[in-house]
């Protein structure tokens, strides 16, 4: 029996869907199949023991989410191991994200054997508009991604998937959304825009505790800080049981949160 694993960060729980679906899939064909959340690791994963590893993640602005791209690079160095990519996007086309995690995953020894990219209901309210959870849309795309994951994992032991973007031109297009992303809008532009408003519960730390890298600190009963290394995940502001983190003028939008998603309690 082949032995895989699947690592993903999900933000409000899309790409934990799918990571689940793949490994519900897979297992029919036979294979055995572990999925771990990223953020919920401690250590650096042992993956000796694994024929497959499969990775996913939500694109933001068509590139990897920071946290993904430093797991991928602190994975141990490895031989003949097979691997696939997964992401999930508010559009369909990833650019050249799929082609710029190949390669990491290359460098790493790992094959990759199929890489695909699944439009998905946005969370995205914090510079977009998040999708209404109860739309017939987000329904729809659910579905959909369930029937194309069934046909996608047909094709990982073949191992003839075409990687769509991996060409020099796409990876290029990706690499200067992530650059404006990651080292212009984000750590100037973006991190001031958070507050919480009057629902703020005194004694609740939520938001605190389900950050994936640590930005949030609650200071008081109404003074909750929003720091510079926020990823954009949009967890808080989307799993915010009483919908008090708000982002610029958000309290009119809908808040995204896949229905069977609990963001883990990191801290």
């Amino acid at each position: 029996m082949i032995k895989g694993i699947i690592f993903y960060f999900s933000g409000t729980g899309n790409t934990e869907f799918v990571a689940k679906k793949y490994q519900e899939y897979l297992q029919v064909l036979g294979y055995e199949i572990t999925i771990q959340a990223i953020d919920s690791l401690k250590i650096t994963p042992n993956i000796e023991n694994y024929n497959l590893i499969g990775v996913g993640f939500p694109l933001y602005a068509w590139n990897l989410p920071i946290n993904v791209r430093k797991f991928i690079e602190q994975l141990p160095n490895c031989q003949n191991k097979d691997g696939f990519i997964f992401v999930t996007a508010g559009g369909p086309t990833p650019l050249g994200a799929l082609g710029i995690t190949k390669d990491l995953l290359k460098k790493k020894g790992i094959k990759v054997l199929s890489a695909e990219c699944l439009e998905m209901p946005s969370n995205d309210n914090i510079l977009f508009s998040a999708a209404d959870p109860k739309s017939a849309r987000v329904q729809r795309l659910r579905q959909k991604a369930q029937e194309r994951i069934k046909r996608i994992i047909k094709t990982i032991p073949i191992g003839q998937s075409k990687i769509h973007g991996d060409n020099q031109f796409m990876k290029l297009l990706s690499r200067l959304t992530g650059f404006w992303l990651n080292k212009i809008y984000r750590p100037y532009f973006h991190y001031h825009k958070f507050y919480v408003d009057e629902k703020c519960l005194p004694n609740c730390r939520f938001c605190e505790q389900i950050c994936p890298v640590n930005n949030i600190k609650k200071l008081a009963p109404q003074t909750v800080v929003f720091d510079r290394t926020c990823i954009l995940c949009a967890r808080c502001i989307n799993c915010c049981p009483v919908s008090a983190i708000q982002y610029g003028k958000s309290k009119n939008k809908h808040r995204f949160q896949d229905p069977d998603y609990n963001p883990p309690l990191l801290r």
